[in-house]
């Protein structure tokens, strides 16, 4: 087998230790904010114990996720804590049930399921066959 040859610069450090180029790779320590992530991960353990006192392991979310029932109540849930941020942003405080950076966690919660939901099928069904 022949090989190839890319026409592509190495980085290297002092140590003489070589890596590829970064061009073109995501750059998720950039994209992301470590408040947001430390916050989201207090909003998620808060909220692993259920209403009778039991705790469920983290990833409890994820079981059903492709049920009917678990899609079709992400929208009422997202826009009801859409609804809770926005009365917040508009000044209506005490209107909302709960705090802005509590809507948003779970906001962003209800992204992150549904977005796992699609994610999760378009893999499985294309690694199925």
């Amino acid at each position: 087998m022949e090989k190839k040859t890319h026409n592509v610069k190495m980085r290297s450090d002092e140590s003489g230790a070589t890596r590829s180029p970064l061009d073109g790779k995501a750059e998720l320590f950039k994209y992301l904010s470590p408040l947001v992530i430390k916050s989201f991960g207090e909003y998620m353990l808060e909220h692993q114990t259920q209403e009778d006192g039991q705790k469920r392991e983290g990833d409890n979310w994820k079981k059903g996720a492709d049920s009917k029932e678990w899609n079709d109540c992400l929208p009422d849930s997202k826009l009801r804590h859409f609804l809770d941020e926005w009365l917040i942003h508009d000044g209506y405080e005490k209107e909302s049930r709960s705090d802005e950076v509590e809507a948003l966690n779970a906001q962003l919660f209800g992204t992150m399921a549904r977005l796992h939901n699609i994610l999760d099928k378009k893999y499985r069904d294309k690694y199925k066959k």
